[in-house]
């Protein structure tokens, strides 16, 4: 397009690199092939573009076979001959981002019509390249940001699966401290029927001695007496039994995951667990409706209830 325009041979478009020390081409028009010019780069200040390059100030070359300043490597490198030059710092913001150089007029020589031109083609293109640059920084600035999102988004994963098992650990902590509360109250609950079936025990023990030395009549008395202990033992096993059947449902050790429950359930073997704390001192009344098994942890709701 530039060489159209400019009635030239060739055309390239050179940029500083990042560390502002070198020229390469990034994009060439007739002449040589860009395949052949991509391999190269011109440091700053060497020939008619890198002089451009540094002090930011076109140039005009009609004669380059006889010009010193020009680079003539270049021409050897890919076999194209430069007889005359163009070249215009491409600019934005006063900042030097790369230079414009047409080659070989065909018909006369480069006039100021030319480099007015050129200038004008170098400032759309300035403005251009610092847009591509700007989308590139923001592009390299959102990968970035979502490569930090996802490396959060990560910790926070592992954050939560810690988060997790601490608040397992924690809730086995205060079971077992819910269990601790509650062993001390069945013991207290136990000894009450323990107590009543070792007596028991031992007046049975003597009443059986005692059969054989009794007649008939005394003997059938003596009989009734231990058929009533025996009625009173029974009690007391279902007692320890209703006691130690309520511990296990409400720790629902082996039940530490969500299902489905009977809250009725648990407020009864919750009451049974903590009668000792309350007998004599608080009436409970219980009034619980029709209501369907609930979702839940049976295990701490059981421990809400005692709380």
């Amino acid at each position: 397009m530039t060489t159209e325009v400019l009635g030239a041979e060739a055309s390239s478009v050179m940029l500083l690199d990042e560390s502002r020390s070198s020229l390469y081409w990034e994009v060439a028009e007739g002449g040589s092939s860009q395949d052949s010019l991509k391999r190269l780069s011109l440091p700053v200040g060497q020939g008619i573009a890198g002089t451009v390059a540094l002090t930011g100030t076109p140039i005009v070359v009609q004669d380059a076979e006889h010009d010193p300043r020009v680079a003539r490597w270049v021409d050897v490198a890919t076999g194209y001959r430069t007889r005359s030059i163009l070249c215009v710092p491409i600019r934005s913001r006063d900042e030097t981002l790369g230079v414009i150089q047409v080659l070989n007029k065909k018909v006369g020589t480069f006039a100021p019509e030319d480099q007015e031109l050129l200038d004008l083609i170098a400032a759309e293109a300035g403005v251009a390249i610092e847009n591509a640059i700007l989308y590139e920084r923001l592009d390299e600035r959102v990968r970035l940001r979502t490569r930090e999102l996802a490396e959060a988004n990560d910790q926070l994963r592992q954050t939560l699966v810690e988060l997790k098992a601490t608040q397992t650990q924690l809730i086995q902590s205060e079971k077992m401290a819910a269990l601790g509360k509650l062993v001390a109250g069945v013991a207290h609950e136990s000894n009450t029927p323990l107590g009543a079936i070792n007596s028991n025990t031992d007046i049975l023990a003597r009443g059986l001695r005692k059969l054989a030395s009794l007649d008939r009549e005394k003997a059938g008395d003596a009989v009734t007496m231990l058929e009533a202990l025996v009625q009173t033992n029974a009690e007391a096993c279902r007692r320890i039994s209703a006691i130690v059947r309520n511990l296990r449902s409400f720790s629902r050790l082996d039940e530490a995951e969500w299902k489905s429950a009977d809250l009725r359930e648990g407020m009864e073997s919750t009451l049974t667990l903590v009668h000792h704390l309350h007998k004599g001192r608080v009436e409970i009344v219980r009034e619980f409706g029709e209501i369907p098994p609930v979702e839940c942890y049976p295990g701490q709701i059981n421990q809400v209830l005692m709380n």
